[in-house]
């Protein structure tokens, strides 16, 4: 399953210079305060879609529309962070982290990996856990997008799952790409 979530810039920090002209700044220290004011803050979700419809709040109308579905979407956000330290050691960027709805499986009182679930089982109980996963991540100005680099955690189908793309769309959102199983009553 793959949805899509455009989300909107919530708040943004600007970092301020005393006594110093943008010109008197060295090159990676303009760049690095570009990246600032373009791409760090916190974002809200403005929209959350699936490719197919779901209904995951059990009320019999299937929609795209995961804001109408899980009601933990419309508490989710998503926070860029740049770092001078891996900026200028050119490591990285910074910092990207989603704070999403994350499924988890409970039967007969035991907690089961996602992986563990194959089908619909109607004695599972499902719990939607907003939860944050932080990622080191590096801006490309060139294609005006976020990558987020190898990852220390592997992701799971189902759990903390490596956005594919995160293009920025204008000034204040960005766009955040997920391929994702959900676990719903149709499997």
């Amino acid at each position: 399953m793959k949805y899509t979530t455009l989300v909107k810039v919530f708040c943004s920090f600007i970092p301020m210079l005393l006594s110093c002209k943008k010109n008197d700044l060295p090159n990676n220290e303009t760049a690095f305060l570009k990246l600032v004011d373009r791409y760090a803050g916190t974002y809200k979700i403005i929209t959350s879609e699936t490719n197919v419809e779901v209904d995951l709040n059990d009320d019999g109308i299937p929609t795209i529309n995961l804001l109408n579905e899980n009601q933990k979407m419309n508490k989710s956000y998503v926070q860029v962070k740049v770092s001078r330290d891996e900026f200028v050691s050119g490591k990285s960027s910074g910092l990207f982290e989603q704070f999403w709805p994350e499924q988890y499986f409970v039967l007969n009182g035991k907690t089961l990996a996602p992986e563990e679930i194959d089908g619909y089982d109607s004695s599972v109980r499902v719990y939607d856990l907003l939860q944050g996963k932080p990622r080191s991540c590096k801006i490309n100005e060139n294609e005006r997008s976020v990558v987020i680099l190898n990852d220390s955690h592997p992701s799971s189908p189902r759990l903390w799952t490596i956005p594919t793309t995160i293009p920025l769309k204008d000034e204040d959102k960005i766009k955040v790409v997920i391929e994702k199983s959900i676990y719903t009553k149709l499997g």
